[in-house]
């Protein structure tokens, strides 16, 4: 069975890997390795080409080329600023890349991939109201989507067990997760995406996400989350892709494939434009979190 593969450059620093290539607790080996248990996707749900974002930063990320199946789970693991958040919103047609090709579930144009992907949580952008009920969240879900949605067969799907009166805020870190997935599941997306998945989580709780997160498999649902850590998440049959921080952003070690080999990036133009597009709280996660540009034809 073959492997997805990804490669390019995050935050300025090059990367490339197999998704999927893990070893012993979610650590990168040197070849693709064979993934039985996981179904091969005949029509890729994510297909990213040369998929980058640059802001007046420099590179958030460069070159990414990626391919995902249906019902398949990857992890993006990595720290704070290695530019996980802004991949997801890109993958999701929340951000809008600076060059490079996107198709999920057969939409290559911004607007018609927000038809198909629904944002769990995004740090600092699309996150729940701690001060609000949990019916509360669901209500407004609901008001806000034009289709019909099944919220107690998405909380069933996941594991989400609390009560609707429970406040956010009341709610432990598993918990909060798994309504943030539930609410974003109600839309029946093709592509789901979840940053943090393990913030504020204990390692137990932690186990409890990516389960749910993996058996969204079951729905034929995608998903890309973020992670620090991604060990847990490849436990639980997760593909994995490590995402390296160098320079201004931090620094951590990139991990290589050996067989692989990726060119040095050629000198870039001291000038840069920002294309990164500035991010509002919502509560609808199949809506844009993005200010949209009404001269881009291409949206």
């Amino acid at each position: 069975m073959r492997t997805p593969s990804a490669v390019g450059l995050l935050s300025g620093h090059w990367w490339c890997g197999h998704v999927g290539t893990t070893g012993a607790r979610g650590q990168p080996m040197t070849a693709a390795i064979t993934r039985d248990d996981l179904p091969l996707a005949t029509d890729p749900v994510v297909t990213a080409r040369q998929l980058s974002l640059r802001t007046k930063r420099g590179w958030v990320f460069r070159d990414v080329d990626l391919t995902l199946g249906e019902g398949e789970t990857l992890a993006l693991a990595g720290p704070a600023g290695s530019g996980r958040s802004m991949l997801l919103l890109t993958l999701a047609g929340r951000a809008k890349p600076t060059s490079g090709s996107l198709d999920v579930a057969g939409a290559a144009r911004r607007g018609r991939i927000r038809t198909v992907a629904s944002v769990a949580r995004i740090t600092g952008a699309v996150e729940l109201e701690p001060d609000l009920r949990v019916i509360d969240h669901v209500r407004e879900v609901q008001l806000l989507s034009h289709r019909a949605l099944d919220y107690r067969h998405a909380a069933e799907l996941v594991g989400f067990t609390a009560d609707g009166t429970t406040f956010v805020g009341d709610l432990s870190a598993d918990e909060a997760t798994l309504l943030a997935v539930a609410l974003a599941v109600t839309g029946q997306p093709k592509l789901l995406v979840l940053d943090d998945a393990d913030v504020g989580a204990t390692p137990d709780q932690q186990h409890r996400i990516w389960a749910a997160l993996v058996g969204l498999r079951s729905a034929g649902i995608a998903v890309v989350a973020s992670t620090v850590d991604g060990g847990i998440a490849a436990d639980h049959g997760a593909r994995l892709l490590t995402l390296p921080v160098h320079g201004e952003f931090g620094e951590i070690a990139a991990h290589e494939p050996a067989a692989e080999s990726v060119a040095e990036p050629t000198a870039e133009p001291t000038t840069a434009e920002s294309t990164a597009e500035s991010t509002t709280r919502i509560a609808d996660p199949t809506a844009p979190i993005v200010q949209e540009d009404s001269t881009d034809a291409s949206d």
